[in-house]
């Protein structure tokens, strides 16, 4: 998708608001192949956020249980009963049969599709990143391969709570009362009220680089009771870890795929080809433990993959072997 195609036109096009120049522009990337997958998941996407029905499901839900317990406050009329012949109450059984299974099946469906009407989901592809403005005036930069669930009614919440897995850059807007601001991995529970932090979210491991403001860390995994990061932290956290692990860094080493680059420092080639395995959807190989373990320092553009393998190659001398979605390093 060019960059120049933005989800604010694509939003503008589907809503009828777009200019001339901007139709223009959506009708020659169309052209391009693999425009129209991407075309797709944004309308899927922005009709999704567009219900026409905003259900009571706290009350449905409630009413629900009271029926499955038994309890519900509606009378049955004698009128309504019906005694059933003898002769067709083994039909009547399998008829009943078939409308509890049906009355299961809706049950079921029902509360796996509850998140649907109180949440939405922002899913980025291989290659691409999004940039998202929350309702309550939050920014965020979501990276390829990553998902973010927020909840509809995030201004009006008592304390605001979103859930990541994978990476992103988050500007919080501060609100009145303070109001807390949580950003949820698997594994850390990110707080804070005013702030610029990039949460890494992958392969188990939750990293957090604190770019402006202050923010408080908490694990169900760990003995402390929370670590609070200052401008500059590094704190990571491995799977099945209970010790947070902090260090001094750059930000702008750790922010900087969101101006589509690379940034290492005496990285070890191994981790780099982690980081490209996650933002393009591909399998790397590395020939030897030697190889794994060579240090890259540099920065490379993160626009497109051939071109970050290029760059790899010709700075670092590897001979690259490409074959589909696996590349050899050697």
């Amino acid at each position: 998708m060019k960059e120049n195609v933005s989800e604010r036109i694509l939003y503008a096009y589907f809503e009828n608001k777009a200019t001339l120049s901007e139709k223009q522009l959506i009708k020659q990337w169309l052209q391009q192949e693999g425009s129209e997958e991407v075309y797709y998941y944004h309308l899927s996407k922005w009709e999704a956020r567009r219900l026409q029905y905003q259900p009571d499901l706290d009350q449905a839900t409630e009413r629900y249980k009271q029926f499955l317990q038994g309890k519900s406050k509606t009378a049955t009329k004698s009128a309504d009963i019906v005694s059933m012949p003898v002769a067709s109450s083994r039909k009547w059984f399998k008829i009943s049969g078939v409308a509890a299974s049906l009355l299961l099946l809706f049950s079921v469906g029902y509360l796996l599709t509850k998140d649907f009407f109180r949440y939405t989901t922002y899913t980025t592809p291989f290659g691409m990143t999004q940039h998202i403005l929350l309702e309550d005036g939050t920014e965020v930069t979501l990276n390829a391969n990553s998902t973010l669930k927020v909840p509809n009614d995030l201004s009006a919440a008592e304390m605001r709570e979103v859930w990541l897995d994978g990476e992103g850059f988050f500007h919080v807007a501060k609100r009145p009362n303070r109001v807390r601001f949580s950003v949820h991995t698997d594994n850390m529970n990110i707080e804070v009220l005013g702030t610029k932090f990039n949460v890494n979210n992958r392969r188990g491991n939750t990293e957090v680089v604190l770019d402006e403001g202050s923010v408080k860390l908490t694990s169900p995994l760990s003995r402390s009771t929370g670590i609070i990061m200052k401008p500059g932290d590094f704190v990571s956290l491995a799977v099945a870890d209970t010790t947070f692990k902090k260090k001094i860094v750059r930000p702008a080493k750790y922010n900087a795929w969101q101006s589509n680059k690379l940034i290492f420092e005496d990285t070890p080639l191994r981790v780099v080809a982690e980081k490209i395995e996650d933002y393009y959807g591909v399998t790397i190989k590395i020939q030897n433990q030697d190889l794994a373990w060579r240090e890259v320092t540099g920065t490379l553009p993160n626009n497109d993959l051939g071109v970050v393998l290029k760059s790899l190659s010709t700075s670092h001398k590897l001979e690259i072997i490409r074959e589909k979605d696996v590349i050899i390093f050697r």
